[in-house]
């Protein structure tokens, strides 16, 4: 991108989904890309969307990690590493341990995947990611996903334009760039 427009500054910002789409909203952000329920059509020019699936994870090492079926129950005896409180994710295994009368016990909310991923492969604890974000470790051996069905869920990969956005050619190569990276990452 900087070779094709090098007098543009590109500044990326990381922060939780709501936020990102207000900041969008406002014109403050030119394009964001997220991982949440399907943005609406008349609000949001989508030009990458792919569905991940978003699993409940753990260390291969994890005494859970080996079974073929875990109970809802049994995940509320463990320790969690989730994401930000906002991430869309995380409200599925809430509101299903909650209608159980289960909640998770969360030790540590953060905005890194690098750094839940990590803690999962070398602790104790579960965790809740998106597929292209352990497929990696999946494939080493060094992350199990858990098979827990009443927490299985997609989410979907978007990045987006505010539907009344103007695209400069800047923006529109911008776009391209990142639309052919998540192509590489995740689709």
């Amino acid at each position: 991108y900087h070779q094709r427009f090098p007098k543009v500054c590109v500044e990326l910002t990381v922060d939780a989904s709501e936020t990102l789409k207000a900041e969008a909203l406002r014109g403050v952000l030119d394009v964001i890309c997220l991982i949440d329920a399907p943005l609406t059509p008349s609000d949001w020019r989508c030009v990458f969307r792919e569905e991940v699936p978003v699993s409940v994870v753990a260390g291969a090492s994890h005494p859970l990690a080996s079974r073929s079926r875990v109970r809802l129950k049994e995940l509320a005896a463990q320790e969690w590493v989730l994401m930000e409180t906002e991430a869309p994710y995380n409200a599925v295994p809430e509101r299903v341990m909650a209608e159980q009368g289960l909640a998770l016990r969360t030790f540590l909310r953060l905005q890194s995947t690098q750094t839940a991923r990590s803690l999962a492969q070398r602790g104790p604890f579960l965790t809740l990611l998106p597929q292209y974000a352990i497929q990696r470790e999946l494939e080493q051996g060094s992350l199990a996903v858990l098979d827990v069905p009443e927490l299985r869920q997609t989410q979907q990969v978007q990045l987006a334009l505010h539907a009344r956005r103007n695209v400069s050619p800047q923006l529109e190569g911008l776009v391209e760039i990142c639309g052919d990276v998540l192509t590489d990452v995740i689709g």
